[in-house]
């Protein structure tokens, strides 16, 4: 089973959701990193921070996820989400994503389509 590591940046009680823009995760909703990490608390950080410029602290490590993705052609996945403090500036998105939102975890359930571990973790 891999295990990929996503972070959870808040901006006040705001999410920072990200989409992407092709392959077969076209147009998305996630959230930062998405990466298999040895090192989250520096490797997640060094992710968010070149997909978002958004500068982040790792912290704790708030839930496991595993899925079962055979329907989707990939084999069963752990996702980590992990808590961050960050140091708010504006975001700048890189080229792996096509926008941005600032949402409430209300609003985060809306987003179609949602990336599966998202949705898993939110409900």
């Amino acid at each position: 089973m891999s295990t990929i590591a996503k972070a959870i940046v808040m901006r006040g009680d705001k999410l920072l959701a990200l989409q992407r823009p092709t392959g077969s995760a076209q147009g998305i909703w996630d959230l930062p990193g998405g990466g298999s990490y040895e090192d989250p608390n520096r490797e997640l950080a060094t992710d968010v921070l070149n997909q978002t410029g958004q500068h982040i602290t790792v912290k704790n490590l708030a839930a496991s996820i595993d899925l079962n993705l055979e329907s989707t052609g990939n084999p069963a996945h752990r996702c980590d989400f992990y808590e961050t403090e960050n140091v708010f500036s504006d975001v700048r998105m890189s080229s792996d994503f096509t926008g941005y939102r600032w949402v409430s975890v209300e609003e985060l359930k809306t987003l179609d389509p949602l990336d599966p571990f998202v949705a898993t973790y939110i409900h």
